[in-house]
């Protein structure tokens, strides 16, 4: 894989190691890390004991960065950042309100990402029409997004090789901007229904 990281940026994500306490969040920066310079999947996974598909969504959530599922229509917003951070946050704050113009108030279902709960995040959110809820901790599973980015898997980064790092994100970038191709898909796996202690809810 060719070089990715431009000099700031590594040395940003080498302090941003160095300080990290949380071991998942540690070893998301070292894949990053080490994809830069050059090593395979299979050489990074023995390193960190993770799995191929860890490694990959690593990979992924890093230069997609934030984004956003619209429940009813099932379109999505992604935006390309170098770094998933507070800003990169706001930036996609502000672009789901520049997409909706009339909406008098915009609901935002929220993991709880560090970042997410940033000071600047809470001051850019009192001045604007988000209303941010976030999801109880640990529960995934109520996550719609989550379920996009595991389509997402399937259909790029399972199985297929990209000679280049800039083929795999131009294809993931189309993927994101083509998604309602396959919408009949998309109707059938995002339906708003979840199981909670055993028993079935509907949400609508």
């Amino acid at each position: 894989m060719e070089q990715f990281l431009k000099a700031e940026e590594r040395e940003t994500l080498i302090e941003a190691h160095r300080a990290e306490r949380d071991k998942r969040q540690a070893d998301r920066i070292k894949t990053i890390l080490y994809l830069d310079e050059g090593k395979a999947y299979g050489a990074i996974a023995k390193l960190l004991f993770l799995d191929d598909s860890a490694l990959r969504r690593y990979e992924q959530e890093y230069e997609a960065g934030g984004g956003a599922l619209n429940a009813k229509e099932h379109s999505v917003m992604v935006q390309e950042v170098e770094t998933i951070n507070a800003d990169a946050m706001i930036s996609l704050l502000t672009a789901l309100e520049e997409k909706q113009p009339d909406a008098k108030t915009i609901h935002v279902i929220s993991d709880n990402a560090k970042y997410n709960h940033a000071n600047k995040v809470k001051v850019y959110t009192e001045g604007s029409r988000i209303q941010i809820h976030f999801l109880p901790p640990y529960a995934p599973n109520l996550n719609l997004i989550e379920r996009v980015w595991k389509f997402f898997h399937k259909k790029i980064t399972y199985n297929p090789y990209y000679a280049t790092y800039s083929k795999f994100k131009t294809t993931s970038l189309d993927f994101f901007e083509n998604i309602l191709q396959c919408k009949e898909e998309l109707d059938t796996l995002l339906t708003e229904n979840f199981h909670v202690i055993g028993k079935q809810i509907s949400q609508t």
